[in-house]
């Protein structure tokens, strides 16, 4: 009789422990901000489980050490172990596919940066930057390109041989150059210069104006998205025919 009283009460001990173990978990399930309904929730090892509502919110029952799984079709499923202090859980859930998009998205940009270094000697609207190889025929965005050949390399500044013969540049104080739209018209910003990769913030006056072989604007806007707020004030980007040569003293 007392085994049969001493095993009640213990079998009472462990389902009152097992409830005031329990934690009442909440939260939104998103994907991208946005809310996600009909989300799957179970614990893991259950065939039992919730969906989350309209609004992508849920509200479910689990112990700590439970495992939470979210599945969705065409989601990465999300597993989320319970803690004793578990008691909101927000969950982004992601599609499936990114991974792979981002793979094609790499696989291609490097394919297509192959295909410009292979094209960059027979084809003049090719640039190279510190970045990358930009064409101008696919850039999304007007670049002015200018053939080295055309250059007065007569010129005693590289200034002298710029203007002229680049679309929308005119002389700044001192020996320096503007771009339109560079800035404003109360503060204009020179644009800053990049020689094989090497970025100036004066005009790069060493330059044997003889070894330029092309070079390309970027405008204020569009620099600063790929420089940064340096380039406020546009791009001027020059490839030498070796790497960069200085004038003779």
């Amino acid at each position: 009789m007392k085994s049969l009283i001493f095993f009640i009460l213990l079998l009472f001990s462990l389902t009152s422990w097992s409830q005031t173990n329990t934690n009442s978990i909440k939260g939104v399930v998103t994907t991208y901000d946005a809310p996600l309904s009909n989300v799957n929730i179970s614990l893991k090892g259950s065939s039992s489980g919730i969906q989350t509502d309209n609004s992508g919110k849920y509200q479910i029952n689990a112990s700590p050490r439970d495992i939470l799984v979210f599945s969705y079709v065409g989601m990465k499923t999300v597993e989320i172990i319970v803690e004793d202090v578990t008691k909101v859980l927000n969950i982004d859930m992601l599609p499936m596919v990114q991974e792979l998009d981002e793979v094609t998205v790499e696989q291609r940009k490097k394919k297509g940066q192959e295909a410009m270094a292979i094209d960059y000697a027979t084809k003049k609207s090719i640039i190279q930057t510190a970045y990358g190889f930009i064409d101008a025929e696919n850039a999304g965005y007007e670049i002015n390109f200018v053939d080295g050949a055309s250059i007065n390399v007569g010129a005693v500044y590289l200034v002298d041989a710029l203007i002229g013969i680049l679309p929308g540049l005119r002389r700044g104080e001192g020996n320096t150059v503007l771009l339109r739209g560079g800035g404003s018209l109360e503060n204009p910003k020179p644009p800053i210069f990049e020689v094989d990769g090497v970025i100036f913030t004066t005009t790069p006056d060493f330059l044997d104006l003889n070894s330029i072989d092309r070079i390309a604007i970027i405008p204020g806007l569009k620099g600063a998205i790929r420089y940064g707020n340096i380039a406020s004030g546009g791009v001027i980007i020059i490839n030498t025919k070796g790497k960069f040569i200085k004038r003779e003293e």
